[in-house]
């Protein structure tokens, strides 16, 4: 279906799109929508939950590309184990984050139904 060339190119493509993403959210969205007028902290809190949700989502795709290109090329013990590392820490990444945002809409719930007027 496609070539050795194409696969190289789709790994690498995803391995730096991953990167640029990453460090472009981390390093200068996160940081800088705090600085921007009219942002309150919860506010903030909870666009950086929606992008860093959308992130992990999209490392995830990224991720699933980046594998299936190195198993079609059969890259190296040396290549695949970073790799495979990479996407095990993504996975549990994942559930971790599902398991922190899962608690706070259940604490969110619980304080709601002990005080109805706290969510006012």
């Amino acid at each position: 279906m496609f070539s050795r060339h194409s696969w190289s190119f789709l790994l690498v493509a995803a391995l730096l799109f991953w990167a640029g993403l990453v460090a472009g959210i981390s390093f200068l969205e996160a940081p800088l929508q705090f600085t921007a007028p009219g942002i309150t902290i919860p506010l903030g809190l909870g666009i950086g939950r929606l992008m860093f949700q959308t992130l992990n989502k999209v490392e995830i795709g990224l991720a699933m590309l980046a594998v299936v290109a190195a198993f079609r090329l059969k890259v190296p013990t040396n290549l695949a184990l970073p790799l495979g590392l990479l996407a095990a820490v993504l996975v549990v990444q994942r559930l971790w984050l599902r398991a922190g945002s899962t608690t706070h809409v259940f604490e969110t719930r619980l304080r709601s139904i002990n005080n109805p007027l706290s969510i006012l």
